[in-house]
């Protein structure tokens, strides 16, 4: 499956990256790990767990090391059993698992 990012996903990257310049943090890993993890929604887009709307979250982090993040995104399966593209899921948002929702 093809991973895409909606046009608010930036925007949410930019809130994370802000606390984690501001304490020192090393921002390119943190970064890195958060796009490992969403690459894995390519091969396995069902590892998240459902919520509301259809919509899945993935659970990204280590919460022994207090720090984390929550990606909320969709899965869409392609019924054409003869076309290229086996689907596509799309990450509607980011935010750190401190915060108390998407925006």
């Amino acid at each position: 499956m093809r991973v895409e990012f909606a046009e608010g996903f930036h925007e949410d990257l930019e809130r994370i990256r802000g606390p984690l310049v501001a304490n020192g943090a090393r921002v390119a890993a943190r970064l890195e790990e958060i796009f490992e993890a969403l690459r894995l929604l390519g091969h396995s887009p069902y590892i998240g767990q459902g919520v509301e709307g259809g919509l899945r979250q993935l659970v990204i982090g280590d919460r022994r090391r207090n720090r984390g993040y929550v990606a909320l995104y969709d899965v869409f399966d392609t019924v054409d059993p003869e076309a290229d593209d086996a689907g596509l899921v799309i990450v509607n948002a980011i935010r750190s698992w401190h915060e108390g929702g998407y925006h």
